[in-house]
């Protein structure tokens, strides 16, 4: 593309939008283009994309020029290479915008190339083969780097950041997946749905391949024939057609598209369809932006992060430990994908056809649980152990707020477990409504308290999104017939009676294989709630993706049957904010804590063999792994009985003693292997951040576990170019400086400031956990374990 002449002789402006990627990922980008042509009017916008994909921007209005390339003969051959980077030149673009979050080598090599006179890109991060040394060199070619959160993000969420980080706010409309159709398209799809005599109301569109083998399905027959009233039209490239090929000897009324549309025609045809059912790839995506209900096969590589974001959108996966791999598979095949069942799709589906289906405002995600704890082998690899009926938030890119989750579980036999009664646990089946929040409670021989404790239940304003689970460990007392009574009353309750008498945490065990709340709390029978105090500690978490859990304030009192409106207060808990060191030595978190039910995926369940303050150790290895979030409100009523386990005889401080001891000689064993393993085996120069009494104490206890400091970094101007025990206190720019060379450090935090550094170091390309230790920035509990052992 050549640029054009105004009338009075100067040029058009030229903006170059470099889009490498597939099919799918510039539907989503596609939705910065309008945003992108009103804050730059006077741009001629000109795209860089592959061949294939070239076609999605041929009538769309915000493009002026197309140049495409082929991405293997751009890695492979030289001489192409500078061909493309010598026509981008010609363009002599104005203004270079590298959108891709995960940047690539060749990303970077034609968007710096085009030596266009702003060029500008995410700081991003290392998934596309990019390392971190080629990342800081390239850095310093870009004019300007859009610096973001380096936590999980969905890539529509990537998408408005880049536009803020140019100046343009989406807060108001936000970001939709967009595609440009023409009347031809149009007219394709017309004439083939009246040759074939097909409905839209009654079609729908199969997309049975992926570019990424690890999301092919292979169960779609399986699926479709289950919808005998709907005619089903398979679409997709010519890589499609043997999987069509297979569908059709099974199903052979299907319409077979695929190989013989184009990219715009294939789109015509989704969107002429009342739903598209296929894998997480290009199609999903078409279905989105064209207004489709689409039901799309979810897998785990990078879970959720390239899922449509449309309320018309309805994913069914099958969560296991190994999420997040980068479609990595350690597995021959990927089970995330592969093993998911058939019927669960069939449900999500029955769900998109319903006539009541019209009104949703966010996606929905089936959660397949039909597994169980079952186990995947592949001979000669490692084995996975999927969750037990378990969601995983912990490491997702999407929040409750995002979505709305159903979980799955086929009808059929009860998933028994350990310690219960025949026929005790009742069977979950598919359609329920899944609850917000799970209350666990659990009761022996509290029959005087059972009735105020589920009215106290009952009371909370969010008491529709609740289930309430009592387990009866063999209780002497008659709280059954007190919980059947309500039971009439109320359809969230389940009760559970086990056969022998069992502990707290064990009863806290049961209720949570069996809970189907996305959140977990537990309520003893002689506490009380704060009206509101569920829904307060639900939306903390929903609107911190990152917290695992949250607890507030209590009030205590001596006097039993009190409400927290009307009650005695004798003290009250007012807990400091949180901070894991001071959990190694002190009790926290308080007496209602409410936490994602995903965790005991990651941690397990209580341990049964603590009678007393097992809670506590489930905490600590919590916390240990992941956020936890103090928020200052009295959110609860105490009663303090010194009958209580926690209080009554000596068993309490014995298991308090236990339990501190191990996990502060975890933690400290932890730290040193992490400095050991990242310091001395790779010959690292190792830095300690704060030259305070913090840093002092982390300098004392790594030169007496015979490890090796090169200094300290410090932000305070009169610290530095100082000395602490004989070491040198450096500027935070000494860091910078060490990053760019080949002896790149690894840090230790030792400062209360720790969470303004770690943007700092993560800026210089350091890895958390890798390259420094985050979790350093208070030492009340490592005062005393800092002498030599």
């Amino acid at each position: 593309m050549t640029k054009v002449q105004n009338g009075n002789g100067s040029r058009n402006m030229t903006l170059l939008w470099v889009r490498t990627d597939s099919i799918g990922d510039n539907i989503l980008a596609s939705s910065m283009l309008p945003e992108i042509k009103k804050r730059f009017p006077d741009h001629a916008i000109t795209v860089l994309c592959q061949g294939h994909v070239a076609e999605l921007y041929e009538h769309c209005p915000e493009i002026d020029g197309v140049i495409t390339f082929d991405r293997a003969m751009a890695y492979a051959n030289e001489a192409y290479r500078d061909e493309l980077i010598e026509r981008l030149r010609l363009l002599k673009p104005d203004i270079a915008l590298n959108s891709v979050f995960s940047r690539e080598p060749l990303t970077d090599i034609l968007t710096i190339g085009s030596m266009a006179t702003e060029r500008i890109a995410f700081n991003g991060d290392l998934a596309n083969g990019m390392t971190t040394q080629l990342r800081q060199t390239n850095n310093t070619l870009y004019t300007k780097l859009i610096y973001t959160c380096c936590q999980q993000r969905t890539e529509m969420y990537r998408h408005e950041e880049f536009l803020r980080g140019i100046g343009i706010d989406t807060t108001r409309d936000g970001l939709r997946p967009l595609l440009w159709l023409c009347g031809q398209d149009m007219a394709f799809a017309d004439d083939f749905f009246k040759e074939n005599a097909l409905l839209p109301q009654d079609t729908i569109a199969l997309f049975p391949w992926a570019k990424n083998h690890h999301n092919i399905y292979k169960a779609y027959a399986q699926v479709i024939g289950h919808f005998k009233g709907y005619n089903c039209v398979i679409v997709g490239g010519g890589d499609a057609s043997e999987a069509a090929h297979l569908i059709r000897a099974e199903l052979p009324y299907c319409h077979d598209l695929t190989g013989k549309t184009t990219l715009r025609q294939c789109a015509a045809i989704i969107g002429r369809c009342r739903l598209y059912l296929g894998c997480d790839s290009s199609g999903a995506h078409m279905a989105s932006a064209l207004g489709v209900a689409n039901v799309v096969v979810l897998g785990g590589g990078h879970f959720g992060r390239f899922i449509p974001y449309s309320p018309l959108t309805t994913a069914v996966c099958l969560p296991l430990e190994c999420y997040g791999c980068n479609w990595n598979c350690i597995y021959r095949s990927a089970h995330c994908v592969s093993d998911i069942s058939p019927e669960a799709i069939v449900q999500a589906m029955k769900m998109t056809l319903s006539p009541t289906d019209g009104q949703l405002t966010r996606p929905r995600i089936v959660v397949d649980n039909t597994r169980g704890a079952g186990q995947f082998s592949d001979p000669g690899q490692r084995h996975c152990q999927p969750p037990s009926h378990r969601w995983r938030w912990s490491d997702s890119y999407l929040t409750s707020r995002d979505v709305e989750v159903i979980n799955y579980l086929s009808p059929g036999p009860s998933h028994k477990v350990s310690g219960m009664q025949e026929g005790a646990l009742p069977t979950i089946y598919a359609g329920d409504d899944s609850p917000l929040v799970s209350v666990l409670v659990s009761t022996y021989n509290s029959e005087g308290f059972m009735r105020e404790c589920l009215e106290d239940l009952q009371g909370q304003t969010i008491a529709q999104g609740t289930e309430i689970i009592v387990v009866d460990a063999a209780s002497t007392q008659d709280e059954r017939a007190i919980v059947h009574e309500y039971q009439r009353q109320y359809h969230n309750i389940t009760y559970v009676r086990t056969g022998t008498r069992i502990g707290v945490y064990e009863a806290w065990n049961i209720a949570v294989k069996i809970a189907r709340g996305q959140y977990i709390t537990t309520f003893s029978t002689n506490d009380r709630l704060r009206m509101d105090a569920l829904e307060l500690l639900a939306g903390h978490l929903n609107d911190n993706p990152n917290c695992m859990l949250v607890y507030g304030d209590s009030y205590l009192t001596e006097v039993p049957h009190q409400t927290f409106d009307n009650h005695h207060c004798c003290d009250i808990y007012r807990w400091p904010e949180f901070c894991y060191e001071d959990l190694l030595c002190n009790c926290l978190i308080g007496p209602h804590p409410m936490w994602r039910r995903g965790v005991h995926d990651d941690i397990g369940y209580f341990d049964a063999r603590y009678k007393a303050i097992g809670d506590q150790d489930f905490w600590l290895r919590l916390g240990q792994r992941y956020e936890i979030h103090h928020i200052p409100e009295v959110t609860g009523l105490y009663w303090t009985t010194p009958d209580a386990l926690s209080r009554k005889g000596q068993l309490p401080a014995h298991e308090n003693l236990e339990i501190r001891l191990y996990h502060q000689q975890s933690y400290l064993n932890r730290l040193k292997q992490t400095v050991t393993v990242n310091n001395l085996f790779s010959k690292r120069p190792l830095y300690i951040w704060g030259a305070g009494q913090a840093g002092e104490l982390t300098l004392n206890m790594l030169l007496n576990s015979n490890i090796h400091v090169d200094g300290l970094i410090d932000s305070d101007p009169n610290r530095c170019d100082k000395h602490l025990m004989g070491l040198a206190i450096h500027q935070p720019s000494h860091l910078q400086q060490l990053a760019q060379t080949s002896r790149r450090p690894f840090v230790v935090i030792a400062s209360m400031y720790a969470n303004q550094i770690r943007p700092f170091l993560l800026s210089l390309g350091l890895k958390d956990r890798q390259d420094f230790w985050t979790n350093i920035y208070t030492f009340w509990a490592l005062k005393a374990l800092t002498t030599k052992r």
